[in-house]
This record gives structure tokens, sequence and C-alpha cells, in this order.
């Protein structure tokens, strides 16, 4: 994808797809799978594109899910996928090198820098801690003002998937125990705010 396109619209880069495939997949292909992901926008069995646009990545979540969760509602499903996903991540380079950094820095630390570390993965999101207390933080994660508006509402799944990758983010930092609630969205908007509880120790 052309520099140019980067910019103007969101976009998902390799590393998210590499977190997705490699791991969560791992061992699952079968011919129809792959259809469904080709049909979705991403053939696996080429070399991934540097980016893709977020509905090419969404469109592929929704597949997953399906694939891998079919026996509960489809929010779940996502919820599930978003908790693979963290998983997938941590087994690639660009992962490993941010569990490590954030395991140093600690989570306050890691999530004031979330903005910076989403651009791992894409260029459209950016997320804003709102309230910080002892065992509890509020966080919004919306996409830059730049491309609200400019892409189609996320589906209703979304938010439902990002409470799976903030959970699996809360429990690879040494928080076992864990909660995140989603509090409101927006998906016209492309906005949603998350309740991060755990057990301060």
């Amino acid at each position: 994808m052309p520099p140019d396109r980067i910019a103007e619209e969101p976009i998902f880069f390799a590393s998210a797809f590499e977190a997705l495939f490699e791991r969560t997949l791992h061992g699952r292909w079968t011919p129809e799978l792959k259809e469904r992901l080709r049909a979705a926008g991403v053939d696996v069995d080429r070399r991934l594109k540097v980016a893709y646009p977020a509905k090419v990545w969404e469109d592929v979540l929704g597949v997953i899910a399906r694939e891998l969760h079919p026996e509960v509602e489809a929010c779940e499903a996502w919820f599930r996928v978003g908790l693979d996903f963290y998983e997938g991540f941590n087994a690639t380079m660009i992962g490993k090198a941010a569990v490590a950094l954030a395991k140093v820095v600690g989570l306050d630390r890691t999530f004031q820098r979330f903005t910076s570390n989403l651009r791992n993965i894409n260029n459209a999101a950016e997320g804003i801690v709102e309230l910080r207390e002892k065992g509890r933080m509020r966080l919004r994660l919306r996409f830059l003002e730049k491309f609200r508006g400019k892409i189609h509402p996320a589906p209703q799944q979304v938010p439902h998937y990002l409470r799976g990758v903030l959970l699996g983010i809360l429990r690879g930092l040494g928080k076992p125990d864990a909660d995140v609630a989603l509090v409101e969205t927006n998906p016209k908007g492309r906005d949603s705010l998350y309740e991060l509880t755990w057990t301060e120790r």
C-alpha cells in the first residue's frame, strides 16, 4: 500500500494479521477457512501485504470469530478472539519487544503510552486514560479525529474484541484477577470507554 494511502485511511499493519494467523489459527487451517479469508480480503497463501484497510481487518476478525467460537454469541466470540490476539501478538517479534518493555515500565506507563503502542498494529486508534485510582482505570479507545466519519460504523462486536485485548494485556502485566467492562460505546464515532479493575498488591 503506497505511503499516501496509509496517511489518508485507517489501516492495519501486517503485524496484526501475523499475530492473528500464526498463533490464533495455528494448526486449524482448512481450505474452507482460507477461502473465507480470501473473500474477506486476505490471501493467506501469499506473503502478507504491508497493510490492509480497517474494514478488511474487521471482516477477517469476523471470519475467525465464527471459525473458532461458533458455539457462543457473536460478541462473546469476538471477545475471545481479542484474548487470542493478545497471546498471538506476544509471539511476534514486535509483540515480544512491546510486552518486555511493558513489564519493565509497569502498568501505568504502559497505558499512558497506549497510543504509541497501538502504532505497532494500526495507524488509526488512540487510547486515553480518563481516570486512574487504586485498582481501577477508565480508558477510552477511539479513532483519531481525522478518520472519524470517514469509515463505516464499527460492527457491534468490535468493542467486545477490544475488551478481550485489554483483559489480555492486564493479565500479561501480572493482574490475573483483572476485569474489563464496556461502559459506553459509539460505533458510528468509533469511540468506546472501558473500566479496567484489578487487585493492587
